[in-house]
């Protein structure tokens, strides 16, 4: 149904489009996991180094989260999408024409400045054009995007680094990155009409003093913390585990690389609709149980003694803590004010991402040390032992009650 009379489309085109975005953003962050083994061999760097380049990007993307969510509600979403598409691409061909330690450092801080500001103005757009009872169940299915790209990422990097080289991976990324960009600006009106619209209040720092002081903001900002420290340690070393520990070959690689994602997608995609149906008001227990079930899959990496146990573990890893992202972005419908989402979906997101800067470069420490993946697969039991703690300490669950951004 469109909402804009001037410029007719349809929410699901609007939709499809933020999830192929989401798609390409995780393409473009795996193009450089995958590559890592690749490149540190042709520029010589260290395995140090390498967990310094794999977790310097999160430093840029953390930083933008909470800015790009105040432009989303201040601005309006659809050129903030375009802006980030349009820099993040840039920089993901600038990695290819990178040519030493300093230089990819440098390029991959700015990559993540580009992504840092889609995330907030995506979920904006939700929130614009979706009714209010449909926005928490939609924006835990976009999330779903993430594993999606991530999942497909093999098949479409591995080839292409094979074939082409690392440095034409980023080029041809970039040139995909453009193209979207494009259709966005042409096929999307700038402003969803009609009366289940997001109200308007001006974002300023009053509003967000409001959202600082809810407690369920930081809940989520600290169980997201905890979870992707876990899942931004696997995404960035799990490539090298593989093809460095294990010894399997590039080409071969895609398979065991691909189905945890599949996994952490179906349950994304799943995840919303199962708190709507089975744990309505009872979300605090859906992430206990599902934290739990991930700290047990985390202890079988730990013990397992073959490569395809490893994997087997892996997949449940990915599958209960995305049942828990899953709740992380849906919870955002009922308890924050629908007037800054973006916002607040934002500072949510900065403890995930913050959580990449710290986990790479940490496990890239361990296994300097340690030389030990096992002692690496421990230590994430103890982080996701950590989102528990917080869930149960922030107590039940508390929905938001409309009227309080007026405050």
């Amino acid at each position: 149904m469109p909402f804009n009379i001037k410029n007719p489309v349809s929410k699901w085109w609007v939709f499809a489009l933020l999830y192929v975005a989401w798609c390409l953003s995780f393409l473009d962050r795996s193009a450089m996991n995958m590559a890592a083994p690749v490149i540190v061999g042709d520029l010589h760097i260290s395995p140090a180094r390498q967990g310094m380049i794999l977790g310097i990007f999160y430093l840029g993307y953390a930083f933008m989260q909470i800015p790009g969510g105040w432009m989303a509600d201040r601005y309006g979403p659809k050129w903030i999408v375009i802006m980030g598409l349009v820099a993040w691409s840039a920089f993901t061909m600038m990695t290819g024409l990178t040519w030493s330690f300093l230089s990819l450092i440098g390029v991959r801080v700015l990559f993540g400045l580009g992504e840092g500001i889609f995330p907030g103005a995506s979920v904006k757009s939700i929130y614009q054009y979706f009714v209010p009872k449909e926005r928490g169940s939609t924006t835990a299915f976009l999330m779903s995007s993430n594993f999606v790209g991530s999942m497909i990422a093999p098949f479409v990097i591995i080839p292409l680094i094979y074939y082409m080289g690392w440095r034409a991976v980023f080029v041809v990324m970039s040139g995909v990155g453009m193209l979207l960009a494009g259709v966005y600006a042409l096929s999307v009106p700038r402003q969803a009409g009609g009366p289940d619209n997001v109200p308007t209040i001006p974002v300023n720092w009053h509003t967000i003093a409001i959202l600082l002081k809810l407690r369920e903001t930081w809940r989520l900002v600290g169980i997201f913390f905890c979870i992707s420290l876990v899942n931004k340690g696997l995404d960035t070393w799990m490539p090298s585990y593989l093809l460095r520990e294990c010894g399997i070959s590039l080409k071969s690689a895609g398979f065991l690389l691909s189905a945890p994602y599949l996994s952490a997608g179906i349950a994304t995609a799943l995840g919303g609709w199962v708190l709507m149906r089975y744990f309505h008001d009872r979300e605090r227990m859906f992430m206990n149980v599902n934290i739990v079930l991930l700290c047990l899959a985390l202890g079988g990496m730990y013990c397992a003694s073959t490569v395809n146990e490893v994997i087997f573990c892996e997949v449940l890893v990915y599958f209960f803590k995305s049942l828990a992202f899953s709740a992380i972005m849906f919870l955002p419908s009922r308890t924050l004010p629908p007037v800054f989402i973006g916002l607040g979906i934002s500072i949510i997101n900065f403890g995930g991402q913050a959580a990449g800067l710290v986990s790479a470069p940490l496990i890239g420490l361990i296994l300097g040390v340690t030389k030990s993946y096992s002692i690496v697969f421990l230590c994430l039991v103890g982080a996701a032992a950590w989102a528990m703690v917080i869930n149960m300490a922030c107590g039940r669950v508390a929905l938001y009650q409309p009227g309080n951004e007026e405050r």
